[in-house]
């Protein structure tokens, strides 16, 4: 568990988006989770240059995927802008416009 931040029972940990620079992690607990600048999304990050609904993180198998829903300011994977959606391998780093995490997730071992 990051830092302090406490799950309820019916939520699961699927992994974390670490703030580059400073800031508290952001705990992924659903699998399908909505990024934006409005309160409804999953992750609210409220900057201007953020979009209404910027992009979403979806868990497919035993990979995050990023998807970019039409951004004003995109959404990059590794510093290059996406055009739809890209796998996030775990130690990425993901940009919402200029905000940037590293996400972190375990795959299984085989």
């Amino acid at each position: 568990m990051a830092r302090g931040l406490a799950l309820r029972k019916e939520e699961a940990m699927h992994g974390e988006l670490m703030p580059v620079s400073s800031g508290t992690p952001i705990i992924l607990t659903k699998e399908r989770m909505l990024v934006g600048r409005r309160d409804k999304c999953d992750v609210v990050l409220r900057h201007s240059n953020v979009s209404s609904h910027h992009c979403e993180l979806y868990l497919e198998g035993d990979y995050w995927y990023v998807r970019d829903l039409n951004s004003r300011n995109g959404t990059r994977v590794n510093g290059v802008r996406i055009a739809s959606e890209e796998r996030l391998d775990p130690g990425d780093l993901l940009s919402v416009a200029d905000h940037e995490f590293k996400i972190q997730y375990s795959l299984p071992t085989e």
